[in-house]
């Protein structure tokens, strides 16, 4: 699965400050991406034998015993080097490892018995349903739509019944929190069929016996659809208080097994690999449905994902069938009627927490470093570095160069001194250790695995897996940070009303340093943020007064309060060298934010990360982007100060002339500096901020001086 297309203005990430809280514990693959990669065929071992998985060869190596080089250093001069090897999570079987394993001969009862140790493949009976869960919820608008592909689709519901003709597209949606409708077809058009109208409460189910249909789901978000071409036995729909579930229907049958027909629809692999691997991987996939069994369903229960196991049925095997039916073999291989094979403890039970991850690069880990959680006899460390070697792996050795200012947005600080993790295949790598500073005050972070790379992947992208080890020297002293220049050059004005009374607060922002001017003369300083950042100033919670926030390459950190302390919330939008903005871009809505590139302007009806709401072209592309509320209709409008001219917006279609107000260099702010209810422009240089008396002229009123 390759990644999705990033909007300009936003680039998808996590917040930066702010480590992974949750363990996804059903996240079993990240290697769904190996499925796209379309290699080649490969020979490998076609016997069977045992208990329904490819019997030893005499020519398998050992997995380990090798030695797996780093990759080039990278460019530059970085704080902190990472030697990283694989991608995801790195616990229980490769699948490039397996694919390494087969070309050098090894059999699939050998690659699981290898990065399973203690586990046994056994013979188990199977079910006779599985239900891929396609949608659970998703809100109250949430809808399904099925397209009748390869013949008529039989729906009922309650002793109704309705043929939907092929080719058609029926949609169902929920009329009620116990209630569906059905619609025969799409849009605002569609009607109900004739005669079919679920009553509260009724399941209804689309039989269309193995024939292909097109499922594609809908949250109430408006989100890209799940889309599956499904050639399985039924469609079922049922109403749910968080929205609609739709589920896949697999049932045993004239074709077979309903678990090797989920099987045979497996995305885990590509279907060229050598037989061995896919065999290994069918065995794997089977034991973790096996532990997906839910007794009030009589059935095996999975998500069609990467959060359980990604399916894609029909395509799948339409997939496998054209390139000779690899996968189809290794479910053969691996079952008999009623029944296949699995993985079990040595006193004959099933085996749970069987994960497997796209690449290890030479060492796989135990969950207790990667989760946290107690260990579990069958995920260790295993050197699999002879097969990696062999598997033709991309993400075999990797290295991602980061500066000390990253690791500590990455988790959370306000500098880092420290980066450290023992080395792969050792006892003592339990955790990753962070050492540096929160508040002015010494702070060490010990974190999993998983956490610290995914903290590490909001802020370096290359960072693939928790398969890492830090390259000496770690501990490097940071700089010292410099004192601001005299008069605060450097800095930048900013507004705020912080105390809800409709007038804002001039103010000064330098070196991570906020200097605030009160009405009566008075002032006070805080610190939030550091050199190098953008600050930005609004109503982040709603509550009638401003906080404060600085924008660090794109990355929002944002604070309900003008004070000090911690970011209350932190995420992405926009990037590096774009001018940050806030304000309320639109009649009734709460304030926004925005980013600013070239005279195009992004905006955003909240304060969060997601796609643009509305885009503005205003100002020459090398302007200071200063919105303000102009005409005093409380939207704010485009404002622009180019040198020492500012140019204005309006909202209510009024012409407001060009002003002069400065000189090149100086810095724009706009505020309702005295509570009237509108903005006027300010400029700041120095420490000193003058504002515009009226926006029809450029004489200036008193100059506030708040930093000296």
């Amino acid at each position: 699965m390759s990644p999705r297309p990033t909007p300009s203005v936003r680039p998808v990430a996590r917040p930066a400050v702010r480590p992974v809280a949750g363990r996804a514990r059903r996240a079993l693959v990240v290697a769904v991406a190996v499925a796209a990669l379309g290699l080649p065929g490969l020979p490998g071992p076609a016997a069977a034998a045992g208990v329904g998985v490819a019997a030893a060869s005499t020519t398998c190596p050992a997995a380990g015993g090798a030695v797996v080089p780093a990759a080039a250093a990278p460019a530059g001069s970085p704080d902190v080097v990472l030697d990283g090897h694989g991608f995801g999570h790195g616990m229980g079987l490769s699948q490039y490892g397996a694919r390494g394993a087969a070309l050098l001969g090894c059999s699939s009862s050998t690659i699981l018995t290898t990065y399973y140790p203690g586990l046994v493949p056994a013979r188990r009976a199977t079910r006779p349903t599985v239900l891929v869960d396609l949608l659970t919820g998703g809100g109250p608008s949430s809808r399904a739509e099925l397209r009748a592909d390869a013949g008529p689709v039989r729906w009922v519901s309650g002793g109704q019944e309705v043929v939907q003709p092929q080719g058609a597209t029926w949609t169902v949606r929920r009329a009620a929190s116990d209630r569906l409708e059905v619609l025969a077809g799409t849009g605002a058009g569609a009607v109900a069929p004739r005669g079919f109208a679920p009553v509260a409460g009724a399941l209804v189910r689309a039989d269309h016996g193995g024939q292909e249909v097109r499922l594609s789901t809908w949250t109430s978000l408006g989100a890209t659809p799940l889309v599956r071409r499904s050639d399985a036995d039924a469609a079922r729909f049922a109403p749910r208080k968080a929205g609609l579930e739709v589920r896949a229907v697999l049932v045993d049958g004239a074709r077979g097994s309903a678990v090797d027909a989920y099987l045979r629809g497996l995305a885990e692999m590509p279907v060229t690999w050598p037989q061995a691997a896919q065999e290994a991987q069918v065995v794997a996939a089977r034991t973790f449905l096996l532990g997906r069994y839910v007794s009030s369903e009589d059935a095996y229960v999975v998500r069609p994902t990467t959060a359980d196991q990604v399916w894609a049925g029909a395509e799948r095997r339409a997939e496998d069938t054209r390139n000779g039916g690899g996968l189809a073999r290794a479910v053969a291989a691996t079952s008999t009627t009623g029944a296949g094979t699995v993985l079990t403890t040595a006193s004959g039970g099933l085996a749970r927490d069987l994960f497997y991850a796209s690449s290890h690069g030479g060492w796989s880990e135990t969950n207790t470093y990667v989760w946290g959680s107690a260990p579990v006899p069958h995920l260790r460390q295993v050197d699999d570095s002879r097969w990696a070697l062999a598997s033709g792996d991309p993400n075999l050795s990797w290295t991602v160069g980061l500066s000390w200012a990253q690791v500590a947005d990455a988790f959370g600080l306000a500098t880092a001194t420290d980066l450290r993790v023992a080395p792969r295949g050792q006892a003592a790598r339990t955790e990753v250790v962070v050492v540096g500073t929160r508040a002015g005050k010494p702070v060490t972070l010990r974190v999993t695995g998983q956490k610290a790379r995914d903290a590490l992947r909001a802020v370096a992208p290359g960072v693939r897996s928790s398969g890492f080890t830090v390259r000496p020297p770690a501990p490097v002293a940071p700089p010292a940070t410099a004192a601001p220049a005299a008069g605060a050059a450097a800095g930048r004005p900013v507004a705020l009303d912080v105390d809800g009374d409709g007038r804002d607060e001039v103010g000064w922002f330098s070196g991570g340093t906020w200097t605030l001017r009160s009405a009566d003369g008075s002032t006070r300083s805080f610190t939030f943020g550091r050199a190098g950042d953008l600050p930005v100033t609004g109503d982040w919670d709603g509550d009638g007064r401003d906080g404060v926030g600085v924008v660090r390459a794109g990355v929002w950190h944002l604070r309900e309060q003008a004070g000090p302390g911690a970011a209350d919330r932190s995420f992405a939008y926009g990037r590096a060298g774009q001018q940050p903005v806030t304000g309320v871009w639109a009649p009734g809505r709460p304030t926004g934010i925005g980013v600013v590139a070239g005279g195009t302007w992004h905006l955003r009806d909240a304060v969060g990360p997601g796609n643009a709401s509305r885009t503005w072209t205003f100002g020459a592309p090398g302007a200071q982007a200063v919105p303000g509320d102009w005409d005093g209709d409380g939207v704010d409008d485009p404002g622009a100060l180019d040198g020492a001219r500012w140019t204005f917006g309006s909202s209510a279609r009024l012409t407001i002339p060009p002003l002069v107000l400065g000189r090149p260099g100086v810095r724009g702010v706009a505020g309702d500096w005295q509570g009237r209810g509108g903005d006027l422009p300010g400029v700041g240089r120095a420490g000193v901020v003058h504002v515009a008396a009226r926006l029809d002229d450029g004489r200036s009123a008193t100059p506030w001086q708040v930093l000296r």
